[in-house]
């Protein structure tokens, strides 16, 4: 879409993704009591956090009753709040057209996100999760530096 507020915003939301990352590397690092620990306890975070990214499980996906005992994981995601602001700001008023011989489905981008359940959200709820995140894992790693490692 043409202008540099999508594209601005975007960026935001990378550098906030790279942030939190960070933040939650230091975080396991700071608690974990060896190298090795800290590796296998990381790279569960990681893993939790995209699978729970919102690509391959969408925010309407996990209302379903199969994924009920699942849904809180959802929360502990940085990847999925940088997804949804991302996906939100990108189908802002985003039109799709088709060929004139075919039907679409999808003629507008708040028709995907109402399908995929990110209007559950906005653009800055996504943004102020993911910093209130970096500062969660900031205060985490700061106390585990002073309690544990002191």
């Amino acid at each position: 879409q043409p202008g540099a507020d999508k594209f601005f915003i975007f960026m935001g939301f990378m550098i906030l993704d790279c942030m939190a990352a960070t933040a939650l590397a230091t975080a396991v690092t700071c608690i974990a009591l060896t190298v090795e620990l800290s590796t296998v306890i990381l790279s569960l975070f990681f893993e939790i956090c995209r699978l729970y990214g919102g690509f391959f499980t969408s925010p309407k996906q996990l209302d379903s009753p199969e994924f009920a005992k699942w849904k809180w994981l959802d929360a502990l995601s940085y990847i999925k709040y940088a997804f949804v602001g991302v996906a939100l700001n990108e189908l802002d008023g985003l039109d799709f057209t088709c060929p004139p011989d075919e039907v679409c489905e999808v003629t507008s981008g708040e028709q995907v996100t109402a399908q995929k359940g990110y209007d559950q959200y906005t653009v800055g709820f996504c943004a102020g999760a993911l910093v209130l995140y970096i500062i969660a894992c900031r205060v985490i790693g700061y106390l585990g530096l002073k309690i544990i490692k002191h």
